[in-house]
């Protein structure tokens, strides 16, 4: 399944006065591929995606509860299978609860206070320190 990123692509090379071919052999995709993706594209201007469905699907909420008690990924998995008959392996949960715990820490955002020295005053500047980053942006001056 191709991204929305190689759709971008296909449509900008194909702008660029490459054929189907060359683009095929540059991005290393079928012909047929960049040929759909192109007829698509010239008739909706979009490609629609098909929805898939994981075998989560029923379960995501209750994982998500589960998370935020802080259980660990085996343990609600061995409650999946206990309580639901949950027919899906470790693997699929540990994944999207490692998934569901990365998300939550990429709002953490943690603050700061440093003195700065300006006109021979001392001001307590906010720092917004951003844990994914750990760039550090001011929120302006007095």
């Amino acid at each position: 399944m191709l991204g929305v990123a190689m759709h971008t692509t296909i449509q900008t090379l194909s702008k660029k006065g490459y054929n189907k071919t060359q683009i095929a052999k540059i991005l290393e995709i079928d012909r047929k591929t960049v040929r759909r993706v192109l007829n698509e594209l010239n008739e909706k201007g979009i490609v629609e995606r098909k929805e898939t469905c994981s075998i989560l699907d029923p379960y995501k909420e209750y994982i998500q509860i589960q998370v935020t008690k802080d259980l660990k990924a085996i343990r609600i998995y061995q409650d999946l299978v206990r309580e639901f008959g949950f027919q899906g392996s470790y693997d699929t949960v540990k994944k999207y609860v490692a998934k569901i715990k990365n998300l939550h820490l990429k709002h953490i955002w943690y603050y700061t206070v440093f003195p700065v020295k300006r006109h021979k005053w001392t001001l307590d500047i906010l720092a917004l320190l951003n844990f994914r980053t750990a760039s550090t942006k001011r929120l302006g001056f007095l």
